[in-house]
C-alpha cells in the first residue's frame, strides 16, 4: 500500500513542475516618493513614533549590485557612518568608513 502511494505523489509532483515565467510586458512602476511624503506613508502604532532621520543623499543604494559581462561582481561596496553636528538625532553628516567590499548588506558594532 504504500508502494502505490509513493508513485501517485511522485506521479502528482512530476505534473506540476516549474515552469519560467517572463517579466510582464508593460511593468509600471510607482513614482518615488519624497523623504516626507514616504514617511508619511508608514503606519505604527499610537504608542510609536515615526521620524525622518536620514534621506538621499547622506543614504544611498543601501545594498547594491553590480555584475559584469563574464557574470563576475566586481567588489566596490561602501560602509557609511551617518551623524549628527547638532546632537538632535537627524542625521546632517555621513563619512566613509570602509570602501571596496564584497556586496556589504549589514554591519554589527561589537562592544
Amino acid at each position: 500500500m504504500n508502494r502505490h502511494l509513493l508513485v501517485s505523489l511522485a506521479a502528482a509532483t512530476g505534473a506540476c513542475a516549474y515552469e519560467p515565467v517572463g517579466p510582464p510586458r508593460n511593468l509600471t512602476l510607482p513614482a518615488a516618493r519624497s523623504p516626507a511624503d514616504s514617511l508619511a506613508s508608514i503606519a505604527v502604532p499610537a504608542c510609536l513614533r515615526g521620524e525622518l532621520v536620514a534621506a538621499e543623499p547622506l543614504v544611498m543604494d543601501p545594498i547594491d549590485l553590480a555584475g559584469g559581462s563574464d557574470g563576475r561582481g566586481a567588489p566596490g561596496g561602501r560602509i557609511r557612518v551617518l551623524s549628527s553636528s547638532r546632537g538632535d538625532g537627524h542625521y546632517d553628516r555621513s563619512t566613509l568608513f570602509a570602501e571596496g567590499l564584497n556586496f556589504p548588506n549589514s554591519v554589527l558594532p561589537l562592544a
